[in-house]
C-alpha cells in the first residue's frame, strides 16, 4: 500500500531499553481514542522522558499500522462483508472515519490485483517458453528421423535387430509380469529384480512398468461378473440367509430385512431405489453380533467399504466418487461427537440431494456438488441414533447369544461364497431392475411416511421372489418398524387429552389439566423438567406445536369466574390426525375398549 511507506518505524536495538519502552507505550496508547492517547501523551512523554512530538509520531505509526494491517484483513472478504464490517466495528475500533479505511481496504486490493497480474504475466511468460521449447524439440525430431531416413541399409538391418529384441524382450516382460502379479504382494520386490537382472534392464524402470500392468492408480472399478444364468432370487435370498445364520444369531424377522435389505443394493447401479434406508444393529449390551451382521451384508453388496471413525468431507466424497456399500462400525457416539455426519447421512436417504462445496481449482474457487446417495449400513452399541436418522433406518436391535446356539467364528474377510453371491446378486439386478423400478409393493396400512419408503423397494423384491416372502416380508416390516417407536411428549399429551375428554368432559381449565396429568406418578409428567410435575406453560408450550392454545372455559357456569383451559372441539382434529390406530400410542381409553372386546368375545364363545 502507498501509505506504507510514510509509517515512522520504530526504533530497532534490543538493546536499547528505553526504545522497547517507547515502543510499548506507542503501542498500548494506540488502541486508544484519539482524544484518550492525546489526554495522556503529556504524561506518558514526562515518564518516558521523551519529546510530546515524538512520542506522537510513533503512536500515529503504530496506529497507521494498525489500520494497514486491517485493510488487509479486509480486502481478503467479499465486498459485501468488508463493507458491513468497516461500517459496523472495524473503523470505529481504530478511531477512524469509515470512508477512511474504505480507502485504505480499497487501496489494499488494488495491491491484490496488481500482484495477481504480475502473477499471471509471469505465467504467460513460462507457457510461452514451453511452448517455445517444444516447438524447438518437435524441429529436431524431424531432423533426426530425416537424417534416419538417410541412413545406411546396414543401419536399417541393425534397427530392425533391435525392434525385434525390444519385441522379445517386451513379450517376455509381460509374460513375466503376469505370473509375478499372481504371487503374494511380499514376493513381488524379489521377483522383480530376478527379472530385471535376466533382462539386463534398470530395476526402478521394470517396477513402473509393472505398476502400469496392474493398473496402480486408476480408480476401481466394479469387477463383479454376473452370474451366467438367470437367477431365482428366493434361493439367493435363502443362500444369503444360510451364511449369514453360519456367523450371526439372529431373529427371524430380522434376518428377513438383512436378506431384503442386501438385494436392494445392487439396484442404486440402475437408478431404481428412490430412497436409501440405512441397516442400523444395535444392541444394549456387546458382544451380540452388530459388527458381524453389517461386515457379512457388507461383503454380499457392491463396493463394500468398511468404515470407522469417518469424516463428513471424507464420507461424502468418497460416496459420490464410488458408490460404494459404506458400513460404519462402532458409531455408538459418533453423531454426538461429529453432527455433520448425521446431516450427510440424512441426506443420502433420499436420491438427488446434493452437497456443494466450495473447491479450489487451479486457484478458483468453483462449488461442487456432491452426491452423497448411497447404500450405506451402521452399527452401535446402545440406541444414540438421532431421532431424524432413526426414522430412515431400519433398525435391528441384537440379542447375545446362548450357551447352546452355535454359530462359526467370522473373520469378517471375503471367501469364494461371498463371490459367488455377489454374482447371483448381480444378475438378478441386471434381469429385474426395470421391473422393480415401476413396481407397487402391497405396504402394511400401518407403514407410513419414512417408514413406507423404507420398505417399498424391499416389499418390491419379497413379492419378485414369491412364496411366503411377501408375507413374511410384510411381517417383518410391521414388527421392526413398531419396536424402537417412541412417542413424542407432544403426541403422549394428546393421548392424555383423549383420555381425559373420553370421560364425557367438553372443556377442563389448565389448572384441572395438570392435576389429572399429576395422579399417576409413574408417567412422565410426574417428574417432566428437571425432576419437577409438568406446569401449565409447558402443557400450552406442547400444544402449540398443534395449534392449540388455551381459552377461556365455564366448567362452572359462574359469570364471576373466567378461567382459562381447553375445549373438546379443539382436539377433535387434531387426534384424528395424530393418533392413529397405533399400538405404540396407548390410552386408557383403549385399555377400556379391549377390556369390553374381551368380554364380548368370551360371552360370545360361552354361548356358542
Amino acid at each position: 500500500m502507498s501509505d506504507e511507506n510514510n509509517v515512522v518505524p520504530f526504533p530497532k536495538d534490543p538493546d536499547d531499553e528505553k526504545a522497547r519502552r517507547v515502543i510499548a507505550e506507542a503501542q498500548r496508547l494506540a488502541r486508544l481514542p484519539r482524544d484518550d492517547w492525546q489526554a495522556q501523551l503529556s504524561d506518558c512523554a514526562k515518564s518516558l522522558d521523551i519529546e510530546q512530538g515524538e512520542l506522537a509520531k510513533h503512536i500515529e505509526a503504530e496506529h497507521k499500522t494498525r489500520v494497514i494491517a486491517e485493510a488487509r484483513r479486509l480486502a481478503g472478504l467479499a465486498e459485501v462483508d468488508w463493507k458491513y464490517q468497516v461500517g459496523h466495528g472495524s473503523a470505529e475500533r481504530l478511531g477512524i472515519e469509515p470512508k477512511e479505511l474504505e480507502q485504505y481496504v480499497k487501496a489494499a486490493i488494488n495491491d491484490r490485483k496488481k500482484a495477481a497480474q504480475e502473477l499471471e504475466r509471469g505465467a504467460d511468460k513460462q507457457r510461452q517458453a514451453a511452448e517455445d521449447a517444444e516447438e524447438k524439440e518437435r524441429k529436431d525430431e524431424e531432423r533426426k528421423r530425416v537424417a534416419a531416413e538417410r541412413a545406411k541399409r546396414a543401419e536399417q538391418k541393425k534397427r530392425d535387430d533391435e525392434r525385434r529384441e525390444a519385441a522379445r524382450k517386451a513379450k517376455e516382460k509381460q509374460k513375466a509380469c503376469a505370473n509375478i502379479a499372481r504371487l503374494p504382494v511380499a514376493r513381488h520386490e524379489k521377483e522383480l529384480a530376478r527379472l530385471a537382472k535376466r533382462l539386463d534392464e534398470d530395476v526402478a524402470a521394470l517396477r513402473e512398468e509393472f505398476a502400469e500392468f496392474l493398473g496402480v492408480g486408476s480408480e476401481p472399478a466394479e469387477t463383479t461378473e454376473p452370474w451366467p444364468e438367470p437367477v431365482n432370487i428366493a434361493v439367493v435370498l435363502q443362500e444369503l440367509g444360510d451364511k449369514i445364520s453360519r456367523y450371526v444369531v439372529m431373529q427371524k424377522h430380522q434376518l428377513i430385512a438383512a436378506q431384503l435389505w442386501t438385494a436392494h443394493t445392487w439396484l442404486y447401479d440402475y437408478q431404481v431405489p428412490v430412497h436409501s434406508p440405512i441397516l442400523a444393529a444395535t444392541s444394549a449390551e456387546p458382544n451380540s453380533g452388530k459388527s458381524t451382521l453389517v461386515v457379512a451384508v457388507g461383503r454380499a453388496s457392491p463396493r463394500f467399504s468398511l468404515n470407522i471413525e469417518p469424516t463428513g468431507p471424507t464420507l461424502y466424497r468418497y460416496a459420490d466418487a464410488t458408490k460404494p456399500t459404506i458400513v460404519i462400525q462402532e458409531a455408538d457416539d459418533l453423531f454426538t461427537r461429529k453432527s455433520d455426519l448425521k446431516h450427510i447421512i440424512n441426506a443420502g436417504w433420499t436420491r438427488g440431494p446434493k452437497i456443494p462445496r466450495q473447491v479450489n481449482i487451479g486457484g478458483v474457487l468453483h462449488t461442487v456438488e456432491f452426491d452423497p446417495f448411497t447404500p450405506k449400513a451402521i452399527d452401535l452399541l446402545g440406541h444414540n441414533l438421532p431421532r431424524t436418522t432413526r426414522t430412515r433406518c431400519i433398525e435391528l436391535r441384537m440379542r447375545p447369544k446362548l450357551k447352546t446356539e452355535k454359530v462359526e467364528q467370522f473373520n469378517q474377510l471375503d471367501d469364494a461364497e461371498f463371490a459367488v453371491l455377489r454374482r447371483k446378486f448381480a444378475r438378478f439386478a441386471a434381469d429385474n431392475a426395470a421391473a422393480l423400478k415401476d413396481a407397487k409393493p402391497i405396504i402394511p396400512s400401518d407403514l407410513i411416511n419414512r417408514d413406507a419408503a423404507n420398505w417399498r423397494l424391499l416389499l418390491a423384491i419379497a413379492e419378485l421372489a414369491g412364496g411366503e416372502w411377501p408375507k413374511r416380508a410384510r411381517e417383518a416390516a410391521e414388527r421392526l418398524t413398531r419396536r424402537g417407536r417412541r412417542p413424542s411428549d407432544g403426541v403422549q399429551l394428546l393421548a392424555a387429552f383423549k383420555d381425559i375428554f373420553a370421560t364425557g368432559r367438553k372443556e377442563i381449565t389448565s389448572e384441572n389439566v395438570v392435576a389429572e396429568l399429576h395422579k399417576d406418578p409413574t408417567s412422565i409428567w410426574a417428574e417432566y423438567k428437571h425432576g419437577g410435575p409438568i406446569t401449565q406453560r409447558q402443557v400450552a408450550h406442547l400444544l402449540d406445536a398443534f395449534d392449540i392454545d388455551p381459552v377461556v372455559v365455564h366448567p362452572a357456569k359462574r359469570s364471576n369466574s373466567s378461567p382459562r383451559g381447553y375445549k373438546a372441539s379443539q382436539f377433535v382434529d387434531v387426534l384424528t390426525r395424530f393418533l392413529p390406530a397405533d399400538p405404540h400410542i396407548r390410552t386408557r381409553l383403549d385399555a377400556k375398549q379391549r377390556k369390553e372386546t374381551a368380554k364380548q368375545r368370551r360371552a360370545k364363545k360361552r354361548s356358542k
